[in-house]
């Protein structure tokens, strides 16, 4: 669609965002989890499903390495 093949378009993506096309998606999973946690009825694997995730394990491997902190964690702080 861009016309360049997948590695030059990979560089000029990370060049006009600062991140790769994976890190920005990943990015971008993580922002939307984050969003949801606010809501208490909606369950972790709900949430993992809705931004993007298979599993919520899959969610909570990714959050804990982008964040800190687990999503159940991250949400118990959030709502306090």
């Amino acid at each position: 669609m861009a016309c360049l093949s997948v590695f030059h378009f990979c560089r000029a993506f990370k060049t006009a965002t600062g991140f790769s096309p994976f890190q920005y998606i990943s990015n971008m999973r993580i922002d939307k989890a984050k969003a949801l946690l606010g809501e208490k009825n909606v369950t972790i694997d709900e949430i993992a499903l809705s931004a993007g995730f298979s599993t919520g394990a899959n969610l909570a491997r990714a959050f804990k390495k982008a964040v800190g902190v687990s999503p159940s964690e991250y949400r118990t702080h959030q709502l306090v």
